[in-house]
């Protein structure tokens, strides 16, 4: 009898121990899916940006901490952080405000949807750097007409938005980098920032990144900026260590601070919804245009001609694609060093 109650307390003994084994530390279950709802610091295997806060109401899946040995890529170290934004991923809560408190709506009101991450670090002045390393999958599907930007540098407030946008997804498939502030006038306050935007007035914007070159590979971003209001300030743009681009002159606006945001923005969903659905009737310019109206986006062939009626199509709708983008070594400092000095080459 003893050396039958010495056996089976052995066997919970030898149970308990490979369970133990088995099941993640405390340490590492946290370090898996990031906080929501909160501020927070990320692991330093993917990013070194201090306190950052995340998006409002995410769900399990939208941006998790990942391992390579769980197969998920990585561009160094053995983590990297995972983005997902599915069909209807909008966030009633992220509300916007015009700088005198007018409330415009959430994302849910505005045909947006995001899920980001939000470096809490304001910049005014002064020259930074900031790095981080990008991969999307080879299954990437295009979300053209509407807007992806993957990365944004953003003051704070909601009008105007940003200094910097970097964007996926136009006519071309490119990642493209725009600057707002290479519209001298509206920097200076020449002119009204939304005119400035919807008018297309600013000159500066650079795809650097093809489709081609940008799924299934990781490429790395640097952005070398001195934030001034006056003609001192620059921007650099560094893309696999190699300078792609430069621009010399205001990089914000006076009185505004900077904070950088990272994740997936996807913007006037309702392109994408028209395109489905294709209403004809609108790509008649004369019309609409004794109606004061606009011509949409579908009407235009990647040429940029309005598509002649005989090659119009009816297709189903279907819902706007899931986007799924991967960061890693996300990095802000005052010098280069800093931010990409222990980085390991790209293979």
């Amino acid at each position: 009898m003893k050396k039958l109650l010495g056996i089976l307390v052995l066997g919970l003994l030898l149970i308990y121990f490979v369970a133990l084994a088995l099941a993640p530390n405390n340490a590492e279950a946290k370090d898996r899916v990031v906080p929501k709802d909160s501020t927070t610091h990320l692991s330093k295997d993917v990013a070194s940006l201090g306190e950052v806060y995340v998006s409002k109401n995410q769900k399990k899946y939208n941006i998790m901490i990942v391992s390579a040995e769980d197969g998920h890529p990585v561009r160094d170290g053995k983590k990297s952080l995972r983005f997902e934004l599915r069909d209807g991923d909008c966030n009633p809560d992220n509300k916007g405000y015009d700088d005198d408190g007018t409330y415009f709506g959430g994302d849910c009101q505005t045909n947006r949807e995001r899920i980001e991450i939000r470096d809490n670090s304001t910049f005014s002045k002064g020259e930074y750097w900031y790095a981080w390393s990008i991969y999307l999958p080879k299954d990437h599907q295009t979300v053209y007409p509407a807007n992806l930007m993957l990365g944004q540098f953003h003051f704070n407030s909601n009008n105007p938005c940003c200094a910097l946008g970097f964007n996926m997804d136009n006519k071309q498939s490119e990642y493209v980098v725009s600057n707002f502030f290479a519209d001298h006038d509206w920097a200076k306050g020449k002119r009204d920032s939304a005119v400035a935007y919807f008018n297309n007035n600013y000159d500066f914007e650079l795809g650097f990144l093809t489709q081609e070159q940008m799924l299934g590979r990781w490429n790395d971003i640097l952005v070398n900026v001195n934030w001034s209001h006056k003609d001192d300030g620059w921007f650099k743009l560094f893309v696999n260590d190699k300078l792609v681009h430069e621009y010399h002159g205001p990089t914000k606006l006076k009185g505004y601070k900077i904070k950088f945001r990272f994740g997936i923005y996807r913007s006037s969903l309702h392109r994408w919804e028209e395109q489905q659905a294709r209403d004809w009737s609108k790509c008649d310019k004369d019309k609409l245009v004794e109606a004061g109206e606009f011509v949409p986006l579908f009407c235009y062939g990647m040429d940029g001609k309005i598509i002649p009626k005989d090659k119009r199509k009816v297709s189903k709708p279907k819902p706007i694609p899931t986007t799924i983008v991967y960061y890693d070594e996300i990095r802000a400092g005052r010098t280069k060093e800093k931010v990409v000095g222990n980085l390991s080459p790209l293979q």
